[in-house]
């Protein structure tokens, strides 16, 4: 009598249902064990993941535009320029014994660059014989001007007519020397110091009124060579007859004895005379000017 047949090993793995259940089985418990795996790693409230701390800021430390220690001290109380010379504009003014840094000069070491307004990155220019310097000046750089000067400003002179073209009959008298009568004429008509500062006085002689213009005046040396100081009023409205003191920016002590004040150099503002516009000031030493008008021709 024959024994039944037993299935043996190689029958199951060749039987395509049994290996699908096994493959099934496998993928549960791989899942399971990764789950189980996972979930001790995420428990409890600590933080494990790695975290980059940020770079540290390393302080940078500003530079000095001039030589360490380069200071020096004004003798006077002095214009601030935009520029080394006296046609640049006047920023402020800096005060008798005011010590500031030192950055700069220029080609000819007779204008100094500083540190203007001090603690700041701006910068002005100083006469350098009006400054007491404590360092050495040879470590100073030659620097350039940020700004370019102003343009001169024009003297005016009085141009005369010929007689013979007033003779010839084309010339007739018209309606047009009307408006040259109501038109206004600024004079320099005196001048003072106050608060150490020139106060020029203008006056409105013409027949008619000024109204809504601002007034240039130009301090010039008696020469009318260099250009002291130039400053600009606020608008102004100046009635026949009328007179106003504007205050400029010139400094006279330590200054020439004398000065050239023009009103309106640049013929801005209509007149019925604009020969008349400039005036020679004598600066007393205690301070009270006397004018003495310049002649024209």
């Amino acid at each position: 009598m024959r024994e039944p047949l037993r299935p043996s090993s190689t029958s199951v793995l060749h039987n395509p249902i049994a290996v699908a259940g096994l493959a099934a089985v496998a993928v549960v418990m791989v899942v399971a064990i990764a789950v189980v795996l996972l979930g001790d790693s995420g428990g409890g409230d600590s933080d494990t993941s790695a975290k980059i701390a940020p770079a540290a800021k390393t302080p940078t430390k500003q530079q000095s535009d001039g030589p360490d220690g380069l200071t020096g001290k004004a003798t006077s109380t002095l214009n601030v320029r935009s520029g080394p010379g006296n046609g640049y504009n006047v920023l402020g003014l800096l005060r008798r014994g005011a010590e500031v840094s030192i950055v700069g000069q220029d080609e000819d070491g007779g204008w100094l660059q500083i540190e203007y307004p001090v603690h700041s990155n701006l910068h002005g220019w100083v006469i350098a014989g009006s400054m007491e310097v404590q360092g050495d000046l040879a470590q100073v750089a030659v620097a350039t001007p940020d700004t370019l000067p102003m343009a001169d400003m024009p003297t005016y002179e009085a141009v005369p007519t010929e007689p013979a073209e007033l003779a010839t009959p084309e010339v007739t008298i018209t309606p047009t020397s009307t408006p040259a009568l109501s038109l206004p004429d600024l004079v320099v008509s005196g001048s003072l110091v106050s608060s150490g500062v020139l106060v020029v006085t203008v006056t409105n002689q013409g027949a008619g009124a000024l109204t809504a213009a601002a007034i240039d005046l130009a301090v010039y040396d008696t020469p009318g060579a260099d250009l002291l100081n130039s400053t600009t009023s606020a608008v102004q409205a100046l009635a026949a007859g009328a007179s106003i003191d504007i205050r400029t920016g010139y400094l006279p002590f330590g200054g020439p004895d004398q000065v050239l004040v023009i009103v309106d150099p640049n013929g801005k503002i209509a007149e019925s005379d604009d020969t008349n516009n400039r005036l020679t000031v004598t600066l007393s030493p205690a301070g009270t000017p006397t004018a003495t008008k310049t002649p024209h021709p």
